[in-house]
């Protein structure tokens, strides 16, 4: 995903590009593994 966001910066203008990645940590925060790291850095999980 990291290496998407970046071509795509280098072929969009800013505008476009901060709507892509946007929408993109948009759709990271729906994975059981952001929901997981998110508990275990608010201490109520170990995060494992």
């Amino acid at each position: 995903m990291i290496k998407r966001a970046v071509y795509n910066g280098l072929r969009s203008d800013l505008r476009g590009h901060l709507d892509y990645v946007s929408s993109q940590l948009a759709l990271l925060t729906l994975t059981e593994e952001h929901r997981k790291a998110v508990r275990g850095f608010a201490g109520n999980d170990s995060g494992d």
